[in-house]
């Protein structure tokens, strides 16, 4: 979403000084992925992002724990 905000002010804002003010304000994005937002931090797009761990590892052996345990899962498996 970051990305494409600064984009839309790219290329939708009215030119001049107010244009230049938002393009050179910092876009915090929350794709930290490798080969978009971490790609688009490296090549300026971005000021920064957010690098979260992939959970789905976890979810899916609360899943199979509790379908064999037949109990409910604890609410903060961490």
């Amino acid at each position: 979403m970051a990305a494409g905000a600064k984009k839309a002010f790219q290329q939708f804002s009215y030119e001049g000084e107010g244009r230049d003010r938002w393009v050179s304000l910092p876009f915090l994005g929350v794709d930290g992925l490798p080969k978009t937002g971490q790609a688009w931090v490296r090549s300026s797009v971005l000021t920064a992002t957010i690098v979260t761990p992939p959970i789905a590892g976890t979810a899916v052996d609360m899943l199979i724990r509790a379908q064999q345990t037949h109990a409910m899962p604890p609410e903060r498996p961490w």
